[in-house]
């Protein structure tokens, strides 16, 4: 499972198991089994999201709120023990500018940034519903089951690592965890390919050298290309590589967005002792994306 991070490169981690001769991707990227639909039982799932497997050592799923949501995680301990993990970790202040920017980019936010910001931290402040016993049922209502897309947002709460981590590491071990960075992605593709393979028992050999480029758009133009989406099913009736042509292809029209930089400073602020939290959990000195002196 690719818990997430949300906007940490899941995109591109899932493809990189996807295109591995020995893996079985699920059909969407994305299941929203654990969190919507968990009622239907084991075989829903497998029949929903994995109706083409053939004999392939591994399944692979990729749904970031599975990490944010805390009775998800005793839904994925009863139904998959043997279940491996893989976390990819972002410096959470830009992290949020990013799954902000891309709900904005496809039409699902319309609120400047900060005010976005500001609405979820107030919410924290009174109380983070998503932790409490109405949890499934607020989350679930939120649930657009036309589109599949969600209009709750958590620009906050999925830069909470360790506490999600911990969530984890009490019910698995913590062996069954590969923790990387959205550097180390970046820096070399390469070797956390083959990094990622032998953590999943696969013979690297029958994958990709290095982990595709799959990243979504931070941009405002494809806003109207999201909207005739969802009017044509492009989801549907286009493969992942024609619609991410599509997406370059319309790159011209698009104006990159900029996250306004005292919100920022105020969001290094807040997720300060969340770093500090996660360098004790994972035994970090600091946290990769520190820099010298901070």
């Amino acid at each position: 499972m690719i818990l997430g991070a949300a906007r940490c490169g899941t995109s591109s981690l899932y493809e990189l198991f996807r295109l591995h001769a020995d893996v079985c991707a699920s059909v969407l990227k994305e299941p929203y089994f654990f969190e919507d639909e968990y009622a239907q039982g084991l075989d829903y799932y497998r029949r929903t999201y994995f109706p083409h497997w053939n004999g392939q050592r591994v399944l692979v799923e990729g749904r970031p709120a599975n990490m944010v949501l805390p009775y998800v995680t005793p839904r994925i301990k009863e139904s998959c023990p043997e279940a491996r993990f893989i976390v990819s970790l972002r410096e959470p202040a830009e992290r949020a500018f990013s799954h902000w920017a891309l709900r904005y980019s496809i039409g699902l936010e319309n609120r400047r940034f900060d005010v976005a910001i500001a609405e979820n931290h107030r919410r924290l402040q009174a109380g983070n519903v998503l932790e409490g016993p109405d949890a499934e049922r607020i989350w679930r209502a939120a649930i657009c089951h036309e589109t599949r897309y969600v209009s709750f947002d958590v620009y906050l709460d999925a830069g909470f690592y360790a506490a999600h981590l911990r969530r984890f590491f009490a019910v698995f071990p913590r062996e069954r965890f590969c923790i990387l960075t959205m550097d180390e992605l970046r820096r070399d593709p390469a070797q956390v390919a083959q990094r990622l393979f032998h953590f999943a028992g696969l013979d690297p050999a029958r994958g990709p050298a290095s982990i595709p480029h799959a990243n979504a758009t931070l941009a405002t133009g494809p806003r109207l290309l999201h909207r005739i989406d969802n009017v044509l099913h492009l989801r549907k009736l286009l493969s992942t590589e024609l619609r991410l042509r599509l997406r370059a292809w319309t790159s011209p029209l698009q104006r990159r967005l900029k996250p306004p930089a005292e919100t920022m400073r105020w969001l290094r602020e807040y997720y300060a002792r969340h770093d500090q939290d996660l360098c004790e959990l994972l035994g970090w000195a600091r946290c990769p994306w520190q820099g010298e002196g901070e």
